[in-house]
């Protein structure tokens, strides 16, 4: 959290982004309970849930674009249709 107390009335944002925060998060849960294994994380959040087709359309999509050499998601790729696009590194 970031202020500004140079305003009459302080300002506060965020000084982190929600998807930063939450990409943050992540990453450490991911190291601290699943030996930084993220299949471990997912398969442990996934397991017992139901999806809709689209949603599992959009995983295998996720996993397709993470196998291409060189790049990884980024939530603000999201193109037409809740499919995302991958990003360069």
């Amino acid at each position: 959290m970031a202020v500004d107390r140079n305003q009459v009335a302080h300002v506060f944002s965020a000084a982190v982004d929600r998807d930063g925060l939450l990409r943050a998060r992540l990453d450490d849960l991911t190291t601290d309970l699943c030996n930084g294994t993220p299949a471990t994380l997912v398969q442990a959040y996934m397991s017992g849930r139901t999806i809709t087709k689209r949603e599992a359309r959009e995983l295998r999509d996720l996993v397709d674009q993470l196998e291409v050499n060189g790049t990884r998601w980024d939530p603000s790729d999201r193109i037409p249709g809740g499919r995302v696009g991958p990003r360069s590194i």
